[in-house]
This record gives C-alpha cells, structure tokens and sequence, in this order.
C-alpha cells in the first residue's frame, strides 16, 4: 500500500464527505425558527402558545440541559416555488428517487439521530392523537422511517406554524428542516448512503489492522485496532441501525443507554491511542502523569451513568476530551526529552507528523464538541459528527499506522541484511582461521623436517648449521607474511608517505636479494621522487622479487624494470618484476591475488600464499595497481604508483 496514495484518498474521501453533508442540508420550506426554554418541563401546549418565543436560526445549540426546548417552525408554501429553482441535491438512479404515493405531504425531519423524545404539534391536524418519535421510541412506530426522525405533514397553502416538544439526556443540538416528501425521501437516501459508506471504511480498517497486527503484534496497531471496533459499535449506534434492526430485540431505552456507554468509550480510546504514540518520544513522565485522570474517566462516567446522573457524565466526557486532547499536542510541543546523540532507538514516525494528527484530532473534537457544550453555535456539520470523524482522524490514524509499519518494515529488513553481513563476517574469519591453521601446519612441516633429518644424520657441523639456519630462515619468512596478512586485512591501515627517490628503493632491495640473479634495468633518473609509505612500498616489492626468485630455476636470472608512462589520470611510475616459470608453472589468473593461494606444483617449496594477496592490498593502500601480465616466455608483475 503506496502511503502518498492512501493519504490523497484520504483528503479526496473528506472534500467528499464534507461538500455531500452540505448538500444533504438545503433550503427547505421553513420561513424561521424560534425556541422557548421550559426548564420545569410542565408547560402544556396552551400554555406554550401564549409564551413569547426567541428567533434562531440553523441548528439550536443549548448543551447539555435539563430542560425541555419548544421549538415552533413557520412554514411557508410560497418557498416550495421557490426550490424549483434550486438544483436537485440528488443525483441517484431513477429507481431510488421514483415518484412516491404522497405528491402532496411534507416531511419534518428532527436531527441528530440520538435526540431522546420529540413530539409535534400542529394545528392543522389538531384531531389526531400525540404524535411522537425520537431514540427513546420503537422505530417501527415512526411516521417517516429513516435513520433520522421525521413526521410527515399534510401541504398547506398558506403559512403556518408546527410546534415540537424536544427532550434529550444528550447534549442539546436540534436541527430540523420541512420538505416536500420527495426530496425528503431523496436525502435520506443520499445519508444512508454516506452511512454505509462509513460503516464500510471502518470494517475496510479494522480487517486491515488485523491482518497488520497477526503479521507484526504490536501495541500502536492494537490501539489502532481498537479504536476501529469501538468506533464502528458507536457509528451505527449514532447512525440509528441498532433501533431499526434490533429495536424489537432490545428496548429502545436500553439501546439509548447503550448509546451514551459508547459516546464515554469513544474519548477514552482516542486517547488511549494517542498515549501509545507519545511513549515513543521519551515524554516527560509528569506530563504523561496528567493523562492518567482523563484516561480513566469513563469509569466514574459509567458509575454516573448508571446512577442517573447522564447529563453531567456525559458532559465531563466531552468536556474532558477536548483538554485531553490538547494536552497531548502539548506533550508533543513542550513535553518530550531529547533523544541522546548516540541513540539508535528514534521513533519510527517523525514528530511532525504525529504532532499533525494531534493537533488534527484536537481541531477536529473543538469542532465537533465545543457546539455539543453550548459554548458556540452548532452548524450543520455538527450533526454529522459520525462522518467527520470518520473522514479526518479514522483515516489520520491509518495513514501513521501504514507509514510507521512500513519503516519498521525498512528497520527489520536492515536487521536482517545487518545479520546476514555479520554471519557471513563470521564465517569467512572461520574460513580464513581454518585456512590459516591448514596453510600454516602444512608449510612449517616442511622445514622442521629438514630440520630434524638433518639433526639425525651425520652430517658435518657446518653443512647441519645451514639446514638448521635454512628452516629458521623458512619459518621467519612464514611469520612475516603472516603478519603482513594481518596488516594488509586491518581496515584503518596507517599510511605514513614520505619523499623518496628510486635511487634510494633499489639500493634497500639489493642489500636484501642477492643481486647477482636480478637484472636491474632502470630507465628513469636515479633523482626521480614519489610520495609514498617506504615501508609498505618495499613490503610490495620484496614480495614480488621473492615470488621471482622462489618459483624460478636456480640459475635464471629475473628483470626488474622501472620506467615512467604517461596515462589519462597524469604521469606514473611503473615497477616491473618478470621471470621465467619454473617446475611450479604459471599462476591461475584469476586467482593468484587470493589469499591462501597457490599453484598446485607450488607446493615443492615452503610458502603462505600471502606474498601476492600481500603485495595487492598495499598496492591499492598506496594509491597504486598490481596487475598480472603473463606472456609467453615469462610470468611478469606490474606495480602501477603515481607521481
């Protein structure tokens, strides 16, 4: 899953939620609106009549109160002419919107869906016995069945005005609107759409969380998860599906309470959910402290529920919700401790982006329950708090599971290459310790043989000194490339350069090698210098002269060239070291620079199969080339260093 994708699905999914929950909410038939608050709840529709009544307009937004609101609605004909001008909120198939028996009804509908009772008075039907729908009543019973309530109207044709008897245990939004049954039809439709649209996203969710949580357990994922089960439980609370399809299962009043159960659940979650994220940042632990009381509240909320104490439970909840969502954007601002420089424990998510969500969920609850507070007017999103959520913080919280997911992805596969390189380290140093004690017990038997056959004849004392200072000689030599080996393998190798001339590098080799077999030809000035390590330069060309001298006849003579060349990256000097093959014949070419290596006739005399591998790495530690160039009469060596 591409998470630049899912995040532009997400922003598309909200523009459309939000532009269709305008739409679902036009122009109706009510000319205005106007509430009286009746906090004894015992004001008689007579009495009502005679009370002066406050204008408003939208929806009535009185928090949570235990009053009970009058709302009188003056409907106005002459407005139905006036919507046919107005384009159709529609656009569904024709077998939805298909023209119904009642051309001639209007529809009252009452929102949001959790408003406990609403009764309706209206004096053109003054004859017809309480007219009443809301949570607390069987949807069957109602008038006009949708996942909102409504009242079907008689068409008038002059302005009148209907009155409504609203109670609620819940939070004091009243949005209502008149249209021709139709229409009315038609947006309700249009909601349960956008509902099971919902409910598909949060099941979508919740499988995905599921699949993501058997695949790697962990706590954000399962936060995450839960969130998702405790939110879809809510929504189709909210949405009214639990009074339509188990309403004659359950009674309606313990659906309602139900209801209020998960409106305490669903803040408790959310940051439950949030607590999980923080913790990776190192938070300061008296700011995560704080959270505690607001994590635990739904328990005392549960215990004033159930006492009878609704209307205050539920508006600590919000109340609570909203300052405990902002305090963790002010974790995220002020609360977290400085990760140590050395530290290879960084969360997964970058800070900016949780603090996003933070401050995205805190907006989204200020819009969402400041208006359920009273504390400003609701608008027509607010009732449709189901769908916002849905279409901001649901899809937030994905695209952080998805994105941490995937990094801890990236972690885990960088682990497993991390130990998968270490292994393979670990078993070529086994290779090469075995390669070492195979190498070394078979070379140094040699010359301890010599050595003790030597011991054990009757030699004379001078002729068994030499075969006892040729084995020494041989077993030193062993030694050398041993710890040359170790050098040329060490990966911060000291590289001392100094100025010297060629002069003095061929005056250091013939002190070493006996001369008389070596050709010298040095076709430079004797004068001529270069920047390198002496020491490490010699190492490579005793090497090579060595190999020369070791794997010839006896009586061949050797070249040693020095010449300059003048190539694409600037002059050179080149050292050239050829001889012609002996009993041990020509190297393989493609492995003679491989540790441990020799040619299998090689084996007649005493040597490590290090002096090339040798000669190789500190050619390259000197800013240099060794190369291999065999011709037809002699095995020759190049040593490439620039000027």
């Amino acid at each position: 899953m591409n998470t630049g994708l899912l995040l532009k699905s997400t922003l598309w999914f909200c523009a459309f939620v939000l532009l269709t929950v305008s739409r679902i909410s036009s122009a109706d038939l009510i000319e205005s609106r106007a509430y009286l608050e009746d906090p004894s709840g015992q004001l008689t529709f007579e009495q009502v009549q005679q009370r002066p009544f406050t204008p408003y307009t939208g929806v009535l937004t009185k928090g949570f109160s235990e009053s009970v609101f009058w709302v009188r609605l003056r409907l106005d004909p002459a407005l139905a002419a006036d919507r046919a001008a107005l384009p159709r909120a529609g656009g569904l198939p024709p077998v939805i919107h298909a023209p119904s028996d009642k051309p001639h009804t209007w529809v009252l509908r009452v929102r949001p869906p959790f408003v406990d009772h609403v009764e309706l008075h209206d004096p053109l039907e003054s004859d017809r016995p309480m007219r009443v729908t809301g949570n607390t009543h069987a949807w069957s019973l109602s008038e006009f069945q949708s996942v909102n309530h409504g009242f079907v109207l008689p068409a008038s044709a002059s302005p009148r005005d209907v009155w409504l008897r609203v109670a609620s245990t819940s939070t004091m939004l009243i949005g209502t609107d008149v249209l021709p049954y139709d229409e009315m039809r038609m947006l309700e439709k249009r909601q349960e759409m956008l509902n099971l649209l919902d409910v598909a996203l949060m099941l979508f969710f919740i499988v995905w969380a599921t699949l993501v949580f058997v695949a790697r357990p962990d706590r954000i994922v399962s936060a995450f998860l839960l969130v998702m089960v405790v939110s879809f439980f809510y929504a189709t609370n909210y949405m009214g599906y639990y009074r339509i399809f188990l309403g004659h299962l359950i009674p309606v009043n313990w659906l309602d309470s139900l209801h209020s159960a998960f409106v305490l659940l669903m803040p408790a979650v959310y940051l439950f959910f949030s607590r999980q994220l923080v913790r990776e940042y190192r938070p300061k632990r008296w700011m995560m402290r704080v959270l505690w009381p607001f994590q635990g509240y739904f328990l005392v909320g549960f215990l004033l529920l159930v006492t009878g104490h609704e209307l205050l439970a539920l508006e600590l909840n919000l109340m609570l919700a909203l300052i405990a969502q902002v305090w963790v954007c002010l974790i995220f601002l002020f609360g977290i401790n400085p990760e140590p420089p050395d530290s290879e424990n960084h969360p997964p998510l970058a800070r900016g982006w949780v603090l996003l969500y933070s401050a995205t969920t805190a907006a989204s609850f200020g819009v969402l329950l400041v208006p359920a507070l009273g504390i400003m007017n609701a608008t027509e999103t607010s009732l449709y708090r189901n769908m916002i959520q849905a279409a901001v913080p649901f899809v937030f919280m994905a695209v952080l599971v998805h994105k941490r997911n995937r990094q801890l992805d990236r972690w885990q596969q960088r682990q497993v290459a991390r130990a998968e390189q270490t292994a393979t380290l670990e078993r070529n140093r086994r290779e090469d310790s075995e390669q070492f004690l195979a190498m070394l017990t078979h070379e140094i038997r040699t010359p301890l043989t010599v050595m003790a056959y030597a011991t054990k004849t009757n030699m004379p004392e001078g002729a068994l000194g030499e075969h006892v200072k040729s084995g020494v000689r041989e077993i030193d030599e062993l030694i050398e490339r041993c710890i040359q080996a170790d050098r040329a393998d060490q990966a911060n190798l000291p590289i001392t350069k100094e100025i010297v001339t060629v002069e003095r590098v061929v005056d250091s080799l013939k002190k070493r090698f006996n001369a008389s077999r070596i050709q010298w030809q040095i076709d430079v000035s004797p004068d001529l210098s270069l920047s390198t390590d002496v020491a490490l330069l010699e190492v490579v060309l005793s090497n090579l002269l060595d190999n020369a001298l070791k794997y010839s006849n006896d009586r061949v003579s050797i070249a040693f060239i020095i010449n300059q060349e003048q190539g694409k990256n600037g002059r050179s000097v080149v050292f050239t070291v050829s001889n012609p093959p002996g009993p041990a014949g020509y190297p393989d070419a493609d492995r003679l620079f491989d540790k441990y290596y020799r040619a299998p006739r090689a084996h007649v005399r005493t040597g490590s199969g290090l002096g090339l591998y040798v000669a190789r790495s500190f050619a390259v530690r000197l800013g240099g080339q060794l190369t291999y160039h065999p011709t037809a009469d002699d095995v020759c060596f190049k040593l490439w260093l620039p000027l």
